[in-house]
């Protein structure tokens, strides 16, 4: 998906030539979400000072489109479409924030692509693939969000450290933060036969985003020692060596082998700016 989303978006393969008020609906449904993931792209790579355009609204004649599409099943399931629907269906819930409903429609597109396959012998690989991360990728907005509204105001480090260690990050073997546990599963995700080298880019890129929210916490961490007045010396000493501790021996060595992975997968390696960003970012 270079050309089309720069790979942080994956559009979906229609065959939308074939004939039905459910074909067009999903080919505009289609549009409309290409049409965001492209303005939503251009925001975050190639900002223009004094334009703001919001993708939400195609994301919301996306999602219109697509939820009529799949109220004609038939159509859809002739053509073997079907759970293709659902898929986008479900990322446009998940890009307007409706993530329960985004984790059922996945859900639903995952067992509509088990019946295709076990029925016609038919994969969709790089969609089943993406419905099974969505559930990762849901939570990793979801931390992201709660991050940012628990810091709205000031916190003491206390409170940001007990944050952190729920939703980012917790050294402990028998603890997962919410965020850290969504990556493990990423990291670890049984590959899917035909997967592409596209969608396992996007997948690392899925991940590094992930670390961004992970270095965010870690600089909330940071701001959290400097303005809470009730430390001590010797407690703002270990608040920072807690600080650069997160930082230096558990961000760091994921960040370098996700950039290591992403070299391998780009062409270029690390001349290519995707990994210039993601290195930078980081």
């Amino acid at each position: 998906m270079i050309k089309m989303t720069r790979f942080l978006f994956l559009g979906l393969t229609l065959a939308l030539l074939l004939p039905g008020c459910a074909m067009r609906q999903l080919d505009r449904a289609q549009k409309a979400f290409n049409e965001a993931a492209t303005i939503e792209n251009q925001q975050r790579f190639t900002p223009q000072s004094g334009v703001f355009v919001s993708p939400t609204l195609s994301y919301a004649v996306a999602y219109r489109h697509v939820s009529k599409a799949v109220k004609k099943r038939g159509q859809l399931s002739r053509n073997n479409l079907e759970g293709n629907a659902l898929a986008l269906k479900a990322l446009c819930e998940w890009k307007l924030n409706a993530y329960d409903v985004s984790k059922k429609s996945a859900l639903e597109a995952l067992q509509t692509f088990n019946r295709l396959e076990s029925e016609k012998r038919i994969r969709m690989s790089r969609d089943e693939t993406l419905m099974r991360a969505l559930p990762d990728i849901l939570v990793l907005d979801q931390v992201r969000s709660d991050l940012f509204s628990f810091h709205k105001g000031a916190v003491n480090f206390a409170a940001a450290k007990q944050q952190y260690q729920e939703q980012v990050y917790h050294n402990a073997e028998d603890t997962e933060a919410d965020l850290e546990e969504a990556l493990n599963h990423l990291r670890d995700r049984e590959p899917t036969a035909g997967i592409s080298t596209e969608m396992e880019t996007y997948l690392v890129l899925v991940q590094l985003a992930g670390l961004k929210t992970w270095a965010k916490g870690i600089d909330f961490l940071r701001e959290s020692i400097t303005e809470d007045r009730s430390l001590s010396d010797e407690g703002r000493r270990t608040a920072t060596d807690f600080f650069l501790q997160e930082r230096q021996q558990h961000l760091a060595p994921r960040k370098a082998l996700l950039l290591a992975e992403l070299s391998a997968l780009l062409p270029g390696g690390t001349g290519h700016e995707l990994y210039q960003f993601w290195d930078s970012a980081l």
